[in-house]
């Protein structure tokens, strides 16, 4: 379930078993989440908000409305689960009587290593607990919106887990591998193989692809929109090639243009991610690489930018982060790479300026 911005209005734009609403025309992001919230009240067959309705069964149907076929299978997973994890602690409680207190008491025995476990005790990390609570977060955020419970009791929730979380470095794309994969996703005329092509230009996370729509393609400015909501900084236009742009016209005039907008898209479904990273494993293997995945391609994209000595403020703001200070935290370990190099540059300068 989305809102976009489409010139001086707002759109709301979501499917509902295999059939798309939509409604242009609203002054205000406001009007337009109030006006898509009474369209899924009305879409959500048999719904009943009496005080006696589950929770449980509101996230279902509030999951199917606003989820199902609008996410990669990995984040329509993990909202699956999340609500497997909300019925092992409170059964069907009436999405009325959950309360403040016994919500955030739910969160902190979830970090401790409660529920679905099979009675063992295993601690989870504070990023573990903080994806569970952002999926129940927008269901009851909804219910809210819809007038059905006054107010949100996850709202202020501060998400704490005890395992201290690994470490872990995405692996990026050496020069040569990536060239070799530029030539392999060209060398076929297919979506999946298009998708990553646009992947590895734009630096996008996977899911503002996968719903690339043919107007976001600019040709004339060689732009590409990228309709990413990950914050308020994450949409943008941003920058290629005329050449890519010609490149990605050529494969696009070989399918008939979908009715709904969508260029990853049939009449049922978005390609999956799944699909798109058999590509790249198929790629790997072929040429005995280590298994990269399409996040390696956002890390690489980034890597690239930075050996050529573009600004770091350039790649936050390309990147869509919210603000400089992500894009630090995210890429550290890189950043410490070139600053040594740039260290070892200044050195030599310095040494030239004391030669006599």
């Amino acid at each position: 379930m989305n809102i976009h911005k489409k010139g001086n209005t707002y759109r709301y734009d979501f499917y509902f078993k295999n059939k798309r609403y939509r409604k242009a025309g609203f002054q205000t992001k406001k009007d337009a989440k109030i006006a898509m919230n009474l369209k899924l009240s009305e879409l959500i067959d048999g719904y009943d908000s009496s005080n006696e309705t589950s929770f449980v069964d509101y996230y279902n149907q509030w999951l199917e409305v606003t989820k199902e076929g609008n996410v990669t299978d990995t984040t329509f997973r993990r909202y699956k689960s999340a609500i497997r994890i909300f019925e092992d602690c409170f059964g069907n409680i009436p999405l009325t009587k959950i309360d403040l207190i016994a919500y955030r008491r739910f969160l902190k025995k979830y970090g401790e290593g409660y529920f679905l476990n099979n009675g063992a005790l295993r601690p989870r990390t504070t990023n573990t607990v903080s994806k569970l609570h952002n999926c129940l977060f927008q269901a009851l955020e909804s219910a809210v919106d819809q007038g059905i419970i006054k107010r949100n009791p996850a709202i202020n929730a501060r998400p704490r887990g005890l395992r201290k979380p690994q470490e872990v470095t995405e692996k990026y794309m050496e020069l040569e591998q990536l060239k070799n994969l530029i030539n392999y996703v060209r060398d076929k005329p297919h979506l999946s193989y298009l998708c990553i092509y646009i992947l590895i230009i734009t630096g996008s996370r996977f899911t503002p692809i996968r719903k690339l729509r043919y107007e976001h393609l600019d040709y004339e400015n060689s732009t590409i929109y990228i309709d990413d909501q990950k914050n308020k900084y994450s949409p943008r236009k941003l920058k290629v090639r005329k050449e890519d742009m010609n490149y990605i016209r050529s494969i696009l005039s070989r399918y008939p243009i979908n009715k709904n907008g969508y260029i990853f898209h049939n009449t049922t479904n978005f390609i999956t991610y799944k699909s798109v990273n058999n590509v790249m494993k198929e790629f790997c293997l072929k040429n005995r690489y280590s298994l990269y995945t399409l996040k390696s391609l956002r890390h690489t994209h980034c890597s690239y930018l930075l050996a050529n000595g573009m600004s770091i403020q350039y790649i936050s703001k390309r990147l869509g982060h919210a603000d400089i200070l992500t894009t630090y935290r995210v890429y550290s370990h890189l950043i410490k790479e070139y600053e040594y190099e740039e260290d070892n540059q200044m050195l030599n300068y310095l040494d030239n300026l004391f030669k006599i």
